[in-house]
């Protein structure tokens, strides 16, 4: 059994799927496919992050199953998995087959991204998910 911390979740996140961003709930629903290959509950919404590779929001939100010691994010991949957080990425995500993996980044340790998960990583690096970035206080402009 997998101990899962639990989530203090997005600071000024939204309340459930139907608010959030399609590209947000997509990336969130592919995120609760591992947790429930572990058989834990689905998180209500994405941690927030950063767009470094180690602090980025599917990184953080992952990070809690232990599929690594040296998990990192990439656009396209997860690397520095262990064989048993391959075997479980590869069983959520239906990547059964080593073409799955781009053949460039071809690793024993590594397990390509869903498109999903994709597209969110593209968005939020482009800034275009703000209430997904860590720190990140919405600022009301009063006028006179």
């Amino acid at each position: 059994m997998v101990y899962v911390e639990p989530h203090k979740g997005v600071q000024m996140g939204r309340a459930s799927s139907e608010s959030m961003p399609p590209v947000v709930a997509r990336a969130l629903k592919v995120v609760n496919q591992a947790y429930a290959e572990v058989g834990q509950p689905p998180i209500p919404r994405l941690l927030s992050g950063t767009s470094y590779q180690t602090d980025c929001p599917i990184q953080r939100s992952l990070r809690c199953l232990h599929l690594g010691p040296n998990m990192r994010v990439a656009t396209h991949h997860v690397k520095g998995l262990s064989p048993h957080g391959v075997a479980l990425l590869r069983r959520a995500w239906g990547r059964h087959d080593e073409r799955s993996l781009k053949r460039v980044w071809y690793r024993r340790d590594a397990v390509r991204l869903p498109n999903d998960l994709v597209r969110f990583i593209c968005e939020f690096d482009e800034g275009n998910l703000p209430e997904l970035i860590q720190g990140n206080v919405p600022v009301l402009t009063l006028r006179a």
